[in-house]
């Protein structure tokens, strides 16, 4: 479910929010701030982050500085994997807890206005996981669901962000 759903996130991502340049077909150039996990980055570019959202922040504090974001468009190049072989789905939620209060916080920051954003993400991760076939389609409704849910719950909660980064999963 991890791996189907991560996919079909970064797939939507890199068709939305990303642009080539010149003749290098293996490199995509971010086109603004977006979920991207910007991990690898000068160090004088390095801004403390406050919120569960330090993915979008960093992303957002590189590019305000004038700096573009590189990412691999290659099967073969580093990019985002699941780093574990299994996650309890009670984990995954916890997980998708802190996603939803992390979303809250830069949009309450105004760091970003997700608009359609979400909705225009989960619509294109439905059709593409059902034109790999019925089995795939329920795996990612599923993950989905399980998102939609995690989010719904998480309002109820007051999460700062000490206590959203406990929500990460336990090995």
């Amino acid at each position: 479910m991890v791996a189907y759903s991560s996919y079909f996130w970064l797939e939507f991502q890199k068709k939305n929010f990303t642009y080539k340049k010149g003749n290098n077909d293996k490199l995509l150039y971010l086109k603004e701030p977006t979920m991207f996990l910007t991990n690898i980055f000068r160090r004088k570019l390095y801004k403390e982050s406050f919120s569960l959202g330090d993915d979008f922040e960093r992303t957002k504090d590189i590019m305000d500085a004038g700096c573009k974001i590189v990412i691999f468009d290659d099967m073969n190049m580093p990019r985002m994997k699941c780093i574990y072989d299994k996650i309890s789905v009670r984990d995954l939620f916890r997980q998708k807890k802190r996603t939803a209060t992390a979303r809250r916080q830069i949009k309450g920051e105004q760091k970003v206005n997700t608009g359609n954003y979400y909705l225009s993400a989960l619509q294109y991760m439905i059709k593409e996981s059902w034109k790999k076939g019925a089995g795939i389609g329920m795996i990612v409704l599923l993950w989905i669901f399980l998102a939609l849910a995690a989010t719904f719950f998480s309002s109820f909660l007051k999460l700062d962000t000490r206590k959203g980064w406990a929500l990460r999963a336990r090995k």
